[in-house]
This record gives C-alpha cells, structure tokens and sequence, in this order.
C-alpha cells in the first residue's frame, strides 16, 4: 500500500503497515434483517390420476376421438362437420409418425419443439386453420400434453373456454369467477385465466395439483421464450395477476409470497453470500472483507451496506486480482496500487467516474480498521 506522502495525488493517506490483522468475528451481529422469500422454479408432482374428463383416448381409435371432438366442440348437429374434419386432418397427420399412443406420435412429430401444427398444411390457409384448430381441440381433450413451446406455437382465440368445458372443474370455475373481478381490461382477465389453462395443460394436471413453484416455472419459461404477452419485451412475466388470486383461494400454501413479486425477489441477502456473488481468488481476503463488512453493517442500512460491498469488493479487490494475479494480501505495491487508481477512474461502460472519492474513501477506512 502507497506510503503517507500524498500531496495533490489520489494516493490514500496512512495505511501502510505490515501490522493487518483481523478482527475477532462478532457473532452478536446480524447478517440480514429478513430472510429471502423466492421460490425455486419446479414442476408439480406427477398427478397419481391424470384428468381425463371424457375418457382416456390416448389409445383410441382415430374414429371414436373424432366423434367425441364433434359431439362436445359442436353446438348443433348442423356443425359438427367442422370439428369433425378438424379432428380427422390433425389425427391423420400425427398417424404417420411412431408411437403406440397419441402422445408418443406427437412427440416424434417434432411439433413440441415449436413447430406449429398448421405448417404441414402449407399455403393452404384453410387446411391450417383446421389443424391448428384440431391441436386446440386435442390439447383441452387431453389428447397429447404439449411443451410449451408445442402449445405457445399455435394460436387459439378461445381456448381457456375449450379447456374449462372440458375439464368441468369447479375449482378452476371458481379461479376464473374470481378473475372476472378483476379491476382491469377484460383483455388481461382473458389473458389471467389463458395462463393458467395453459400451465395445466402443459404440466398435465388439474388445478388443484398446480404448485407455486410450477406456476414460477410456467411464468420463467414463458419468459425466456418471449411469451409472457404483448409485454414480454420489456421483461415482465406470465401468471403474476393469476398468483394473488390462487393464493386467497388456499390453492397455494400460507407460507408461499401473496404476491409474484415477493416469489421472485430474494430479499436481503447475507453479507457472505454479496461478497460470494463476485468470485473472489483469494479466499484469505475474501474472509477479512466478509469480517469487515459484516462487522459495518451494524451501522448501516441495506442500502449503504450493499453499496459498500460493492465498492470493497467489485471496484477494490476484484479489479487488484485483475491487475496482480499473485497478489496474496492487502499489502500493495505501489505500482499496484497506482494501477488500479488508474483503472478506477473509468467506469466499466467507459465513462468517467463521478465519485472517485467513495472508492478511496472506502478503501481507507477499511485499511484504517485493520491496524487498529
């Protein structure tokens, strides 16, 4: 560490002695003033019955689930020729893949991957309208269980009304009573019970199995795809208007966060786990910036304690890592040190630092406390 002789330099006042020691941990601070409240995104445990409200046809005949889809997706006998040739296109499309089931067909079909069903149909609008229909139609029937992408490729202007006449699930009635209540656009209501329809149908289970943590997982995936709605851009999640309203219901646990917010917001993190966070070399200093730090937060709050983390660790001894690959201890060299003024003049973007003092400043105290 530079010596005392300062002068109009940026060069720190005082600290160089071979006298570093660390100071006994007190055990008597705190770590955190609450503990994180986020969720580990999983899907729910396999249903020990699978929904099957009309039967399970997952070995049916072609002829029999053609029928079933025309007598429940028809409201006249006069139009049952519509969800009947749908039906009829979409299973001679998935018969010319392997499997001993539907399922299986469909997932040699290579549509799970994001491959919408009406694709095979070519330049033929009509034909696709069919099958994306009839994929609509076999997804609420439990017919095939899509991924998400399998499911989100296709676009279905009704279906969470084709997936609850199906279901008759009264629970799942009572989650979208509560939904059209909501104080909102009857745009996001029809989009707050699609999202949970969805995520039944893509985890294969009714409503009472959905878990928070599926719902998380549901709300993340979707994200990553892109398919969190028209605002997906900007980073928001599906489900987040579903989530309060499954919580007052009792769907979820008292112990889960009301809000989806509080799902993913870990909340004040420990002062080891801060300091971890940048993947320091040296694990001896690691521990006495841990000490120090930790030993500080008594007298601050988070906000502060977390600046001060990052200016020790980010700023200071991640960037002398950098510099001086074999640097063992707190005690620099000149040549070290002076480096690493150079490099904290500029932010990582390339801009100029603001507030040079508050590095410096930091860096002080620290070396100040550790002589004492």
């Amino acid at each position: 560490m530079p010596g005392s002789r300062v002068g109009n330099s940026l060069r720190l006042k005082g600290p160089t002695t071979n006298r570093v020691r660390r100071h006994e941990n007190d055990s008597t601070v705190a770590a955190g003033n609450f503990a994180p409240t986020a969720l580990t995104p999983s899907p729910p445990p396999p249903p020990t019955r699978p929904p099957r409200s009309l039967g399970d046809l997952s070995t049916a005949p072609a002829s029999e689930i053609i029928e079933v889809t025309a007598n429940h997706f028809s409201q006249s006998d006069k139009e049952k020729h519509r969800p009947r040739g749908a039906m009829r296109d979409f299973l001679g499309h998935l018969a010319t893949f392997p499997g001993a089931t539907w399922q299986e067909r469909w997932e040699a079909s290579g549509h799970d991957e994001g491959r919408p069903v009406g694709d095979v149909a070519g330049d033929d609008k009509h034909r696709q309208k069919r099958l994306n229909c009839a994929a609509g139609y076999a997804f609420a029937l439990r017919l095939v269980r899509p991924s998400l992408l399998g499911f989100r490729c296709n676009r279905f202007s009704h279906y969470a009304p084709w997936f609850r006449g199906v279901a008759k699930d009264p629970w799942l009635e009572e989650f979208c009573a509560r939904a059209d209540q909501l104080p909102m656009s009857q745009c996001r209501r029809s989009r707050t019970k699609f999202d949970v329809c969805c995520a039944l149908t893509v985890f294969g289970i009714d409503l009472k199995d959905l878990t928070p943590e599926a719902l998380l997982l549901y709300a993340v995936e979707s994200r990553a795809h892109g398919l969190a709605g028209e605002n997906s851009r900007s980073g928001s999640y599906a489900g987040t208007l579903a989530w309060p309203i499954l919580h007052d219901m009792g769907q979820f646990p008292a112990s889960a966060p009301r809000s989806f917010r509080g799902a993913v917001t870990r909340g004040q993190i420990s002062v080891e786990e801060a300091v971890d966070r940048h993947q320091l070399r040296n694990r001896e200093v690691r521990d006495v910036l841990v000490e120090y730090i930790r030993r500080r937060s008594a007298g601050l709050d988070y906000s502060t304690l977390r600046q001060l983390t990052n200016l020790l660790v980010r700023v200071f001894w991640k960037q002398i890592e950098e510099i001086n690959p074999d640097q063992q201890d707190l005690r620099l060299s000149e040549e070290t040190f002076t480096q690493w003024k150079e490099r904290m003049l500029v932010l990582p973007n390339g801009n100029p630092r603001l507030d040079v003092d508050g590095p410096l400043m930091a860096v002080r105290a620290l070396y100040l406390d550790l002589q004492t």
